[in-house]
């Protein structure tokens, strides 16, 4: 499970945003995601690639003036198996910009990861809801995570998030193209693979992030 990330403002965010067309002053930098807080998603629209704030959980309840996270469905992250049965993986995926990512195993040991000198970003899904009562529109959203991976077993064993690195320019902009509604075309992007070496740091918990560690290298497949 992807339960953490970061998005700070870099040189490697610019250059990542930059690449897709994006202002980087737009997007919601926090030194800590946590889940059902508001995140930057980037989303394809008629008038080009937007960054919208969404809320981190994918599914809402309304309430008296507003939404909040369905306490019935934790949808923090949508698991691959499930992507054949959501009308959102046809029809509404999205990019979740990040700098970093924590996991653990079993919520003990926390790990930071990233891509030394590069952002990325999650391949996700979202919803749009709109209040009943108030005619408010919010945006929701959840991060993809696939099979674990092999080189992570130590880390954490269970998933991996799905992710697009900057190399990846033509797969983000199929990812993120409402037409694209022939989902098998990403079969290949479903499999937990290291695309490049992942950085992993030992550190004290997924909020404050202060090492414990020396950083070691998980090599790219």
């Amino acid at each position: 499970m992807c339960g953490r990330f970061n998005l700070i403002q870099s040189p490697a965010v610019q250059r990542l945003m930059r690449e897709l067309g994006i202002d980087s002053s737009q997007l919601r930098f926090n030194a800590d995601c946590a889940p059902c807080n508001p995140i930057s998603v980037l989303v394809q629209e008629a008038e080009g690639l937007v960054v919208r704030d969404a809320i981190w959980h994918l599914y809402l309840q309304p309430s008296t003036t507003g939404f909040k996270p369905h306490p019935n469905y934790w949808s923090i992250n949508t698991n691959w198996k499930q992507l054949s049965k959501k009308a959102e993986f046809r029809l509404h995926r999205c990019l979740i910009p990040a700098s970093s990512f924590i996991e653990s195993q079993d919520g003990k040991h926390p790990h930071q990861l990233a891509f030394e000198g590069e952002a990325f970003c999650f391949g996700g899904l979202y919803k749009q809801w709109t209040h009943a009562h108030t005619g408010e529109t919010v945006t929701s959203a959840s991060i993809i995570t696939l099979a674990g991976h092999p080189k992570l077993e130590q880390i954490h064993r269970k998933s991996l998030p799905l992710i697009f690195n900057e190399h990846e320019p033509e797969q983000m902009a199929l990812w993120l193209d409402p037409q694209q509604q022939d989902t098998s075309v990403f079969e290949s992007k479903l499999k937990p693979l290291l695309l490049r070496d992942l950085t992993a740091r030992p550190v004290d918990k997924s909020s404050t992030k202060n090492p414990t560690g020396p950083a070691f290298i998980l090599p790219a497949d």
